[in-house]
């Protein structure tokens, strides 16, 4: 956990983060590399009935943490993301209630 899924992004652009970002983001965080997952959905985005390849949203689903480090993991999405082309990214954090959560039928 986290969970990050992009919209609108390309799965090299995605892969070339993770491999760029993923100990920093786990630095932030203060939790293992192996924890933080990456999903690809490169979906069209279209803005006045054109396709807009200039903006992405991206959707961190992740147990609740402080506000400065969504600040801090938003930031390093944000500029990379901008670094390769896009001049809007939008960033949406989920809270995923531990009580909700379950995997393998493991109850965090």
């Amino acid at each position: 956990m986290p969970h990050i899924f992009f919209q609108n992004v390309k799965l090299n652009v995605v892969s070339d983060l993770a491999q760029t970002l993923t100990s920093e983001i786990a630095t932030i965080i203060d939790q293992p590399e192996d924890w933080i997952t990456y999903y690809v959905n490169e979906a069209q985005v279209i803005i006045n009935n054109e396709d807009n390849n200039t903006e992405c949203y991206v959707t961190v689903k992740w147990f609740e943490r402080p506000e400065e480090l969504k600040v801090k993991v938003a930031q390093l999405i944000t500029d990379y993301l901008r670094a390769n082309g896009f001049e809007t990214v939008t960033i949406e954090f989920v809270v995923i209630e531990k009580s909700n959560f379950f995997e393998n039928m493991k109850k965090y």
